[in-house]
């Protein structure tokens, strides 16, 4: 079984849901906030001993204490910019909340705030391989989910939904070498 290590800078629901299904936690959970006050508080009571914090804007040197060479690293809203070398010599993997092959100018931030401002009829999410280039890498899944007349709060949960999936799929595969 591989090394998972998981980053976010939000509340860490998406890691804590998709453990659920995977039946896993993370072996290592890395926050780069101070206030753990809005972290969820379910994943704090499954793996407080796992969780790591790091600064606000880690450098290469901190990243390197932090990660493992081997280890299947992913991104649950990680809202920094992973410096290019940590990109090139580590298997880091993004899921970015829009479905890009559809639509490439959803790269960057606030995806689902633009698939609603734009009556977009889709929106979704693409997993790919990170890069020093923003949502760029080589894309490994993509999901798209009809929100062709929903609210912003809609679009939300059906994206976050959506990503769980993905994730649960490409971690079996990635880490136990199975498909769910």
């Amino acid at each position: 079984m591989k090394t998972w290590i998981a980053l976010f800078s939000q509340t860490g629901s998406e890691i804590y849901n998709v453990s659920k299904r995977l039946g896993r936690y993370p072996d290592r959970i890395i926050v780069n906030k101070i206030d753990l006050e809005t972290v969820n508080e379910k994943l704090l009571e499954g793996c407080y001993d796992r969780l790591w914090t790091v600064p606000s804007q880690p450098t290469v040197e901190e990243y390197q204490t932090i990660l493992v060479e081997d280890a299947i690293i992913t991104m649950h809203g990680w809202l920094r910019i992973v410096p290019h070398y940590i990109c090139n010599n580590y298997n880091i993997f993004n899921l970015h909340p829009a479905p890009l092959t559809r639509y490439p100018h959803l790269k960057g931030k606030d995806p689902q705030k633009r698939v609603f401002a734009q009556s977009l009829p889709y929106g979704g999410n693409t997993l790919h391989k990170c890069t020093a280039e923003l949502d760029s890498g080589e894309i490994l899944l993509e999901n798209e989910v009809l929100v062709e007349g929903d609210d912003l709060d809609t679009i939300f949960s059906k994206t976050h939904t959506a990503a769980a999936e993905l994730w649960v799929e490409f971690l079996n595969e990635q880490l136990y070498n199975t498909i769910e």
